[in-house]
């Protein structure tokens, strides 16, 4: 049987980061191969080091190295050491600035056995950076989540809202993480729909919330259940007002309508794919 490190991003228990190790594990496995998982902010060396025991490496879409972790800063350094092919899939970049490491990126990028990113905003950004042509544009690997059709379509009938701490440098105006609650008394929210333990929302008064019992029992579950929950919560609305990146992909492939509050530009290139930018509310519409 053949192995395959799966190199995706571990810490903490957010949602769209479980579901693409699941769904890319599960497409694997399918294939009769072997999944092996390592934390993408492992040192370099001791990547390699995993990789070497199995017979590719996969790094596992996402936005995987935003921030350049370890094994890009130092892939080509210590390249020689990587016994194994490597592909990456399902790369997502968005506003962090790569200027210092666009040699380090084209090495990483030329390389490759096979480079997709999921959206042509990557693709461009990368192309920036790096003068290649070999980088493809494809879609989020969420896309391909056998896992989903399982619980059937939306049932509907409630209104959702996903939303989440805002970053100071993504902040625009007087727009603050106060400011989104409101939303949920404005547009007769009744359902939260979580993603993260980091975010939640003990500490807001909003009455009308049907699933305040499950929020509060949320950060206790481990990560699988998490999942579910938070697709079984997506599953009872009709509309969701979300924030998160793969809240809206799921959303959108469980039938479920969303309405994307664009904070990032990886959210906006998500729009623009699904096509839905009339439906979709821009940061500074919140003030």
């Amino acid at each position: 049987m053949k192995k395959v490190l799966l190199l995706w991003y571990q810490e903490g228990d957010n949602f769209g980061d479980i579901l693409l190790y699941r769904t890319t594990r599960d497409f694997l496995s399918d294939l009769d191969i072997m999944v092996v998982s390592c934390e993408v902010g492992s040192p370099c060396i001791d990547v390699f080091e995993k990789a070497n025991k199995t017979d590719f490496l996969l790094f596992a879409g996402g936005g995987i190295i935003e921030g350049i972790p370890s094994v890009i800063k130092y892939f080509e350094e210590d390249y020689k050491l990587l016994k194994v092919p490597y592909g990456v899939i399902g790369l997502g970049v968005s506003c962090f600035d790569y200027t210092n490491y666009s040699q380090q990126l084209r090495f990483w990028i030329e390389n490759a056995k096979f480079f997709y990113v999921r959206d042509d905003y990557s693709a461009n950004r990368l192309m920036k950076y790096t003068k290649l042509n070999n980088i493809k544009s494809s879609a989020d690997c969420v896309f391909w989540n056998k896992e989903l059709v399982k619980y059937g379509n939306a049932l509907g009938g409630e209104i959702g809202i996903n939303l989440r701490d805002i970053p100071e440098k993504l902040k625009i105006g007087g727009v603050g993480n106060d400011d989104y609650m409101k939303v949920c008394i404005e547009c007769g929210v009744s359902i939260v729909i979580p993603d993260s333990s980091g975010e939640y929302y003990e500490k807001n008064d909003v009455n009308g919330i049907l699933n305040y019992s499950i929020l509060k029992r949320y950060k206790y579950l481990d990560k699988s259940e998490k999942v579910e929950v938070t697709i079984n919560e997506i599953r009872r609305c009709d509309y969701i007002i979300a924030m998160r990146f793969h809240v809206i992909v799921v959303s959108a492939i469980l039938g479920v309508i969303p309405i994307p509050i664009i904070y990032h530009p990886k959210v906006r290139e998500l729009v623009k794919e699904l096509q839905i930018e009339e439906i979709s509310v821009e940061m500074y519409e919140l003030v």
